[in-house]
């Protein structure tokens, strides 16, 4: 039964571990072993597919021992987990339920063998007149007769046990699949929930960064045109200024020439400051226009830092929400209660 639940390919990872070595002699144990590991009916079987034997001395070192075996083996998939996964088999078609039919109905032959011929043996005896030989013949019958009801009713009880198993397992598998899909559509909804959160937060910051765009863009536009304005006004004052002066010197051509040099000084000293205030003002200008732009560039950055984080968390609630999903799907296909069933069949084997 081991090995067909187990399959071949599995029984490399296996290790069997015999104790109370203190209880015997060295002599008596080994011999023993030997006997486990030599006789077809024991061991040798599972051995030969490259199970361990091994000894337990009842300390912690021997005990460690044993786990530093079992610590470096691959994991393998028992035969039974491949017939009900991956081949679809019902438990009763598995190599394990066939081999506890094959178990109860070796039972049940040898003992209707067995009462065949202890029938024959009562009629010699009756036929023989030996009374007391048919009453042992009779109770010996009697007795086998009601072992092999025993095993026929552990064989259906067994059945019966099973399909209740079966049916709960379903009802269980029915109830979580429904828990899960319940589980899934609050997952999407809250999923759902929190994307619009985080768009609606987007759209506010992406609708703050176009009117603090669309502000910076109109101070800079109307600076462009106060630029334009003061220009034309220094201009103005400056040709009015220029035009006063020649008016001066137009009526000072009689004057001395101390007072033309005077005036020509003052000419060039006027042209001089126009060119200084035009300076000024241009550098003022390109200093606002600067501050701006920075403003406009800062303004971009910080749009541009909150989009990605915005996108960051977009991505991080997908992966949660897929990986909640993914674990709820993997629950809901999740059973229970089978090997229990099993062992409780294994059970039965041998404690016939």
């Amino acid at each position: 039964m081991f090995r067909e639940l187990c399959g071949d390919k599995t029984l490399k990872n296996v290790v069997i571990v015999t104790n109370m070595w203190d209880e015997v002699s060295q002599e008596i144990g080994e011999a023993r072993e030997a006997e486990l590991a030599s006789d077809d009916l024991f061991f040798k079987p599972v051995l030969d597919k490259k199970a361990q034997l091994f000894r337990h001395d009842n300390t912690l070192g021997s005990g460690h021992a044993i786990l530093r075996l079992l610590i470096p083996n691959n994991p393998e998939a028992l035969r039974i987990q491949r017939e009900l996964v991956d081949e679809h088999m019902d438990i009763s078609q598995t190599a394990a339920a066939e081999e506890l039919n094959r178990e109860l109905m070796e039972q049940a032959r040898r003992h209707k063998a067995e009462l065949l011929q202890l029938e024959e043996e009562m009629r010699t005896a009756i036929k023989e007149k030996d009374e007391e030989t048919r009453r042992e013949l009779e109770a010996e019958y009697k007795k086998l007769h009601k072992e092999m009801e025993r095993v026929e009713n552990d064989s259906k009880r067994l059945a019966s046990e099973y399909n209740e198993e079966k049916i709960r397992l379903e009802q269980k598998m029915q109830e979580m699949a429904k828990q899960a899909r319940r589980d899934i559509e609050a997952a999407a909804e809250k999923y759902d929930a929190q994307l619009r959160e985080y768009q609606e937060r987007l759209d506010e910051s992406a609708a703050a960064f176009a009117a603090d765009k669309e502000m910076l863009e109109k101070r800079m536009k109307e600076a462009a045109e106060q630029k334009k304005i003061e220009e034309k006004a220094a201009a103005e004052k400056y040709e009015s200024q220029m035009n006063e002066y020649r008016q001066h010197v137009d009526n000072a051509r009689n004057t001395s020439a101390a007072e033309k040099e005077d005036l020509e000084k003052r000419m060039q000293g006027l042209a001089e400051k126009a060119q200084r205030d035009n300076e000024t003002a241009a550098a003022r200008y390109e200093q606002q226009m600067a501050t701006y732009r920075s403003q406009l560039d800062s303004t971009r950055a910080e749009s541009a830092a909150e989009k990605a984080r915005m996108a960051q968390l977009v991505a991080d609630t997908q992966r949660r929400n897929e990986e909640s999903r993914h674990a709820l799907e993997q629950r809901s296909r999740g059973g229970g209660g089978l090997f229990g069933f099993i062992g409780r069949a294994i059970d039965s084997i041998f404690g016939m």
